[in-house]
């Protein structure tokens, strides 16, 4: 019955994306798209749906919210741009409090006793203090964000996870819904590439379009032929495929102890159709942050599985990495400077960088404030740097608007669910391929910051998923 109802939530997920595929041909104003009849009718679909998966079966709700998370439609609330996915994200928020209102608080006073919320409770009274400290109409809106990505949906995922008696039914679940939902974006992708060529694109050969997605290509000529109609920045579509594909990727080598055809020819299919779309971003970051993703993923593999020679292989893999990395590193100074295939992208990025550690250098603490790099970076940018709405750099957003206090514990969050593994074989498979996501998308935040978008939900999901995974695993 489940897994009807399942199928169900994929049919009317797949028929929202149907109307904002339209919604983005018919309209091209950003406002009049937010609040035109399409956006009311997604999003009020959206909700009562939502509220519906609570009455009945709230592990549903977190299926729901990833299916959704990754598109692109957005209403305008205040002055923040609200996505579909934290849109219905706040909407089970809210049903959770009220819930846990009547029941004195019950569950949530537990969850909050755990040593990872401690620590994000500890963040969250911190984003606080940040947002008075330096109090703009920014630091407000992604003040308020930070609260709900770092808080609101783990505490979420916790507490279906509590509530879930069968947790490895939920876990395979999550795990299904996140691969079904890369697939079902991937597939609106190459449909877009394909439109796109048949209205505008057949003046190319299509030679010149697929050269246009090298890498070493300039950024000029790969624009040129990326379309951006229903996601708007390839980036950001290419941060939720670095999440999913490594989970595929992994699904071909350890999900089956038995391989047979059917299985093979599943994967095959998903890996070649998410692969294509992976190509189709033309994001060198995703490929970069992919393929490190399922590198890392196989190290953890070999370390948390017994045998000598496994995890010889596995300090000989992270030495190499760590070797290559080095090699890279110290070379990019240089490539800078010889502005690498004319690539603005590369440079522009490198002068960003520059401006947000030229800004943390003079507020070193507590940073700018939540939000307020675009108010300071004319201040500390260098000549020729581009004016954006952040560094290209999560890291070095956190770092020149959170300062030194912020960075050390969005760090310490993001690598406790990693360390700390058990060398237990209770939901390994999940565990490997939720690592192997998680990775890939930190290495893409070190290009494109995705923290305070729809398509980062899916990760804080894996992300408190894995930690709960972990606690499970060794109490069982």
């Amino acid at each position: 019955m489940k897994n009807k109802k399942i199928v169900l939530l994929i049919i009317i997920a797949i028929f929202l994306h149907l109307i904002n595929y339209t919604s983005n041909y018919l309209i091209d104003n950003f406002i009049e798209k937010c609040f035109s009849i399409f956006s009311l009718l997604v999003f009020a679909i959206s909700a009562l749906i939502m509220i519906y998966l609570w009455k009945k079966d709230i592990s549903l709700s977190l299926l729901w919210i990833i299916l959704l998370s990754p598109t692109q439609y957005f209403t305008k609330i205040w002055v923040a741009k609200v996505g579909l996915g934290e849109f219905i994200t706040l909407i089970l928020l809210i049903l959770i409090l009220i819930y846990e209102y009547f029941n004195k608080f019950s569950l949530i006073k537990k969850i909050l006793k755990e040593k990872y919320f401690k620590l994000l409770l500890i963040y969250g009274i911190y984003i606080i203090i940040n947002m008075i400290l330096h109090l703009t109409k920014y630091s407000l809106k992604d003040g308020f964000q930070y609260l709900v990505y770092f808080l609101g949906i783990p505490l979420i995922g916790c507490y279906i996870f509590f509530r879930e008696k069968d947790k490895h039914l939920l876990i395979n679940d999550c795990y299904k819904t996140l691969v079904i939902s890369g697939t079902m974006i991937s597939i609106f992708l190459i449909l877009e590439l394909i439109v796109w060529y048949i209205t505008r694109g057949n003046i190319y050969s299509i030679k010149e379009i697929l050269l246009s997605f090298s890498p070493y290509k300039s950024q000029k000529i790969r624009l040129l032929f990326m379309p951006q109609i229903v996601y708007f920045h390839k980036n950001t579509i290419g941060g939720f495929l670095g999440i999913v594909f490594p989970l595929i990727t992994l699904r071909m080598f350890l999900l089956h102890n038995k391989i047979n055809w059917k299985n093979l020819i599943t994967n095959f299919l998903l890996i070649l159709i998410c692969g294509i779309a992976l190509i189709i971003t033309s994001s060198r970051a995703s490929w970069l942050a992919t393929v490190n993703g399922i590198y890392f993923s196989l190290i953890f593999f070999l370390l948390l599985t017994k045998g000598k020679l496994k995890k010889l292989l596995a300090g000989i893999f992270l030495i190499l990495f760590i070797l290559q990395f080095i090699s890279i590193m110290s070379k990019f100074k240089r490539i800078v400077d010889m502005k690498l295939y004319d690539d603005e992208s590369v440079y522009g990025r490198y002068l960003l960088w520059e401006t947000g550690i030229n800004m943390w250098k003079d507020n070193f603490i507590t940073g700018v404030g939540i939000g307020n790099y675009i108010l300071y970076q004319r201040k500390y940018a260098p000549k020729g740097a581009w004016l954006q709405d952040t560094p290209h750099n999560l890291y070095i957003l956190i770092l020149c608007e959170q300062g030194i206090i912020g960075i050390l514990i969005v760090i310490t969050a993001f690598l406790f669910p990693l360390i700390f593994q058990p060398s237990i074989n209770t939901f390994l498979i999940y565990r490997l391929a939720f690592i192997a996501g998680i990775i890939s998308f930190y290495i893409e935040n070190v290009f494109t910051p995705l923290l305070l978008r729809g398509v980062a939900i899916p990760f804080f999901v894996i992300l408190i998923l894995l930690e709960r995974t972990n606690i499970y695993a060794k109490e069982n």
